[in-house]
């Protein structure tokens, strides 16, 4: 049963993305008040009360929760407020927290930075696609998909940096570069700067004792295309061109109040201004539980999360929502990306608004709790998963000679099938597996089994999930590492034994992905300077 609910979180969190395209067109289509994202979000809702409820240490906090929520909906229905206006808004307002207390209770291995990355691959795939075929983003707040795209970028930058994949980072960067000049928010051009700024601080105060002088040449060097390449890309971006709009039609040219309200808050603060006045004026009861989503749903919003929770709910429910946030960062003591994502969070919410009240957004701080305890750890050389993978012959042999290390690991072995290896299957049994054997000396049969066998290393890629993959070469290897290093997976290649004065080819496709890059014979190191001289593998 656990293992079947743990699968059901991960794919409701995999759908988020989606189910914010199919609430776009729904919502287009003028669809009824029940779209997909109401109900697949109220369901998650009552998935994480149901699971609270079996945690001991948070029933108290669900009764406490409970009654609050039974005495503010009475006394707004007392004064003549709609029940599903005020049901609905304060599910909204308290969405982030009952996810995180869900999230910082609930343990599921499957959840982690990695997701996150792929997740948030999704959201820019879709944004940058719907935006070329539609010429629209498919996603009905421009400020909800800046926020997310922010917010988790911490995570996602840490994750690709220590699994040094080149090429997933490349393909989300150019893919976020994109995303940031069609959204052209206030909020990703100056938030992306920031996060920028963070890892490169973080990383010259943790490596500037190492740094050599050409590296601080390197660095300057850097800075000093980077500023006036950034300059360039803002002042011909959308958010700059908003922002002369705003500047011109306002004619705001002093930094001053008026500057700061019109231009950098969207007139927020005088929206806060109107609200506060209207609210400062009402009834003591009005004070102590808020103006409601009735009356609110008629009023344009502040778009600063901490100031629209209090005006809905008023002295109590806003103590109630502090209460229940600073436990949730007492209790699970964020650190390192999840730390500074949170922080990103906050301002944003502090800023622009559309965090925590906003429920596309708000399940992603919750969820850093989650991915806070499951930050990667260490892993035991048992629970390494390990693929060994070569063509048959030569190359075959010389990976066997690794074979006391395979019981090390949980390994598996995949070589191109003939005769010579079929009776391995009684020796190994499910511990190896089989591509089909071809040569290039037959070109066009090959072609069709070298399709047949990238397809079948995928299988064994996603079946395996490799955290290493050894190879001896030759070219049944080569598309196997590249779409492990693709996905973060090491590389460890072995040239073979058999040259001595040239590079074979696999090698050379190899060596600029690698891990560990390991020659047999010290005259190789002028092909592979960088390769380890390991001697003789027999």
């Amino acid at each position: 049963m656990k293992k079947i609910f743990d699968k059901l979180v991960l794919i409701l969190l995999i759908l988020q993305p989606i189910l914010d395209v199919i609430t776009y067109f729904q919502i287009n289509n003028n669809s009824s008040f029940f779209t997909a994202s109401v109900i697949i979000r109220s369901v998650i809702m009552i998935i994480s009360f149901l699971y609270l409820f079996k945690v001991k240490g948070e029933r108290k906090f669900l009764i406490f929760f409970i009654l609050y929520v039974i005495l503010n909906i009475s006394l707004n229905l007392f004064r003549g407020c709609k029940l599903v206006d005020e049901a609905y808004g304060i599910s909204i307002i308290f969405y982030y927290i009952i996810l995180g207390h869900f999230f910082s209770n609930y343990k599921n291995d499957l959840i982690t930075d990695r997701l996150v990355t792929y997740i948030y691959l999704i959201y820019l795939t879709i944004l940058v696609i719907t935006r070329l075929i539609f010429g629209q983003i498919a996603f009905n707040s421009v400020n909800d998909v800046s926020s997310i795209l922010i917010g988790l970028s911490p995570i996602v930058i840490n994750y690709l940096m220590k699994k040094k994949n080149l090429g997933l980072g490349l393909i989300i960067l150019g893919l976020l570069v994109g995303a940031i000049l069609i959204l052209g928010t206030k909020t990703t051009f100056f938030g992306f700067i920031i996060v920028i700024l963070y890892f490169v601080i973080k990383y010259i105060k943790n490596n500037y004792k190492k740094f050599s002088k050409k590296k601080v040449i390197l660095l300057i060097c850097i800075l000093l295309v980077a500023i006036p390449l950034i300059s360039y890309i803002f002042v011909n971006s959308y958010a700059f061109e908003r922002i002369m709009k705003n500047i011109n039609y306002f004619k705001a040219y002093k930094l001053d109040y008026y500057f700061v309200n019109k231009v950098i808050f969207s007139r927020r603060l005088e929206f806060l201004i109107d609200l506060f006045n209207m609210y400062i004026k009402s009834p003591i009861l009005t004070l102590i539980i808020g103006l409601g989503s009735t009356l609110l749903n008629t009023y344009k919003y502040v778009e600063m999360d901490i100031f629209d929770i209090f005006f809905r709910v008023g002295i109590l429910g806003t103590l109630v929502y502090l209460i229940m946030f600073i436990k949730l960062l007492i209790k699970n003591k964020l650190k390192d990306a999840y730390l500074f994502s949170m922080i990103l969070f906050i301002l944003i919410s502090i800023f622009s608004g559309h965090v925590f009240i906003s429920v596309c957004v708000s399940i992603y701080p919750a969820l850093l709790f989650l991915l806070n305890k499951n930050k990667p750890k260490k892993i035991k050389n048992k629970n390494k998963r390990v693929v060994f993978i070569s063509s048959t012959g030569g190359h075959f042999n010389e990976m066997m000679q690794l074979e006391p290390i395979f019981k090390k690991y949980d390994y598996h072995i995949i070589v191109e099938k003939d005769k010579t290896n079929e009776n391995l299957k009684n020796k190994y049994g499910k511990r190896i597996n089989y591509l089909p054997y071809g040569t290039r000396a037959k070109l066009f049969k090959y072609i069709f089994i070298f399709t047949y066998m990238v397809l079948k290393t995928i299988f064994y890629f996603i079946k395996y999930r490799p955290h290493v993959i050894v190879t001896t070469g030759t070219h049944t290897a080569v598309p196997m590492c590249y779409l492990g290093r693709f996905f973060g997976t090491k590389v460890v290649f072995i040239e073979t034994f058999a040259n001595r004065t040239k590079p074979s080819l696999s090698g050379r496709m190899i060596y600029p992905i690698a891990s560990i890059f390991i020659v047999q014979w010290e005259e190789m190191k002028q092909f592979y300077p960088n390769a380890i001289d390991g001697g003789s593998i027999f």
